[in-house]
């Protein structure tokens, strides 16, 4: 087996809140792929990017701002371009199912911390299933407001002790990896970039019927978690 280093990046789209005046679902989009393949995909993404929206050659451009047709050009050339290594991820939460309403930024922040633990999870054991094994894993947020909890591990440590078992509750799956959390801004890292792209596609999948990430990545070898 190749020993190897996984880094999984990650963005989200909707709003975390169970109400009827929200939408019903919450997506975290993202990928993983070997370290010495991200900066290729980086390239290849800001490449695109640049072609179909050449303003953006020193900065993004949201997802929430693009014509669906272009976000599936976009998924459908990153897939092309990267020729088997690139590894979407989703999960995806049907909000009026939660038992609670999440009302507090403490609830929301515990249960954003499950579900990052849950798109990990999923990246480490497609990444095992594809043979390889790594010694490090590099997770890369989207850097959104966060709340600290008191008597709570912030989600870096929650990741790494549930990854390490070192809680009581049973962890669905274990590794004695190094485990690496940065939160990242966007407007300077392509591959952060390219989750907001595949999140608001997903979200738009769910909340308005598109079908542009289906198209776009449907030569893609595409992980999905749904929620409950």
């Amino acid at each position: 087996m190749d020993e190897t280093q996984l880094s999984i990046y990650i963005d989200e789209s909707g709003t975390l809140c169970k109400s009827d005046a929200s939408p019903d679902y919450f997506v975290y989009g993202g990928f993983w792929c070997t370290s010495d393949q991200s900066e290729n995909i980086s390239a290849n993404f800001g490449r695109e990017l640049i072609r179909l929206f050449p303003s953006c050659k020193n900065g993004e451009k949201k997802a929430s701002t693009m014509k669906h047709r272009k976000e599936r050009i976009l998924l459908s050339e990153i897939v092309s371009d990267s020729e088997g290594s690139f590894h979407p991820v989703f999960v995806s939460e049907y909000l009026k199912s939660l038992e609670k309403p999440l009302s507090t930024k403490e609830e929301k922040q515990l249960h954003k911390n499950y579900l990052l633990r849950r798109f990990v999870e999923k990246c480490i054991v497609d990444f095992r299933q594809c043979g390889y094994t790594s010694e490090t894993i590099n997770v890369y947020i989207d850097d959104q407001p966060k709340t600290k909890i008191i008597s709570y591990d912030d989600f870096p440590n929650y990741l790494s002790n549930h990854l390490h078992a070192q809680y009581y509750s049973p962890s669905y799956i274990t590794s004695n990896a190094k485990i690496s959390v940065k939160f990242m801004d966007s407007n300077f890292d392509r591959r952060i970039q390219l989750c907001d792209v595949l999140a608001n596609a997903k979200w738009n999948h769910y909340i308005h019927g598109h079908n542009d990430v289906e198209k776009g990545l449907e030569k893609a070898d595409v992980t999905r978690l749904k929620l409950p």
